[in-house]
C-alpha cells in the first residue's frame, strides 16, 4: 500500500514535467467563480500542486507510522491506533488520487485554454473538479465508518468521543452521510455546470455535517443516560 501511494503521489509530477513541453511560457494560473481567466503566470506554476501532493503524501506516512511505532498504555489503545494507522493507509491513495487527478484536469485546461497544441475546447473545470470531489467522498465515508476511537481521523466531536458505542455509531453514520454527499454531488454534476456545482457540494456537506451533529448527540444522551441509572 506504501508504494502504491508514492507511485501514485509522483504519476502528477511526472505527468507536469512530460506537459509542460508543449505549454507556451505564460499559461492561465487563476480563474473567477465565473470560469474565466483572470490572471496569467509561468508555465512552472504547474509544478506547485504536484510538489503539495508530494508533501500531504509525506505528512500521511509520517501520521501513520507514528500510530503503528508510539508506545502505547494497554493494549486496547494500540489495538485501536493501528486500525486506526490501517484505515489511514487504506484512504490515503485515494485522496493522493484525487488531487493527482485535479492536477491532470489543471494541466488540460491549461493546454486548452493557452492554445497549446490542443484546439480551444470548452472545458468546464469546475464540473470536473466537483465530480472528482463527489467521487472521493465515497470512499472516505467508507473508512471513516470502520475507524475506532482516536484523536486525529474520525468523526471527531466530544459527544462521539465520549466512548466506544458513541464513536462507533456516530462514525457509521457520518460515514453514510459522506457517502451519500458524494452520491449527490456526482448526480448534480449532470444538471448544472460551474461554480454551481462546487456550491452545491458545500450545502450537502453542510446539511451531512448537521444531521451528523444531531444524531451523535442522541446517541451520546443515550449512552449517558444509560450510565446514569
Amino acid at each position: 500500500m506504501k508504494k502504491l501511494t508514492w507511485g501514485i503521489a509522483l504519476f502528477p509530477l511526472m505527468a507536469t514535467a512530460a506537459a509542460v513541453n508543449f505549454l507556451p511560457e505564460k499559461v492561465p494560473v487563476h480563474y473567477n467563480a465565473a470560469g474565466e481567466i483572470d490572471n496569467w503566470g509561468s508555465r512552472n506554476f504547474a509544478f506547485i500542486f504536484p510538489l503539495i501532493i508530494l508533501i500531504f503524501t509525506a505528512i500521511f506516512e509520517f501520521v501513520a507510522i507514528r500510530m503503528d511505532t508510539n508506545a502505547y498504555q494497554d493494549e486496547t489503545a494500540e489495538q485501536r491506533a493501528k486500525q486506526n494507522a490501517k484505515v489511514l493507509r487504506k484512504l490515503m491513495p485515494w485522496i493522493i488520487g484525487a488531487m493527482g487527478a485535479v492536477q491532470i484536469v489543471m494541466l488540460i485546461k491549461m493546454c486548452a485554454d493557452s492554445h497549446a497544441d490542443i484546439s480551444n475546447m470548452p472545458i468546464d473545470g469546475m464540473r470536473i473538479y466537483a465530480f472528482i470531489f463527489g467521487l472521493i467522498f465515497i470512499p472516505i465515508g467508507n473508512m471513516v465508518s470502520k475507524t475506532r476511537r482516536n484523536g486525529l481521523i474520525g468523526f471527531r466531536v466530544s459527544w462521539t468521543l465520549y466512548n466506544d458505542t458513541t464513536w462507533q455509531k456516530s462514525n457509521f453514520f457520518g460515514g453514510v452521510c459522506l457517502m451519500l454527499v458524494g452520491v449527490f454531488t456526482m448526480i448534480s454534476t449532470a444538471f448544472v455546470s460551474g461554480i454551481a456545482t462546487m456550491l452545491l457540494m458545500v450545502a450537502y456537506l453542510t446539511a451531512a455535517v448537521v444531521v451528523m451533529l444531531v444524531y451523535a448527540k442522541r446517541v451520546y444522551e443515550s449512552e449517558k443516560a444509560k450510565e446514569e441509572k
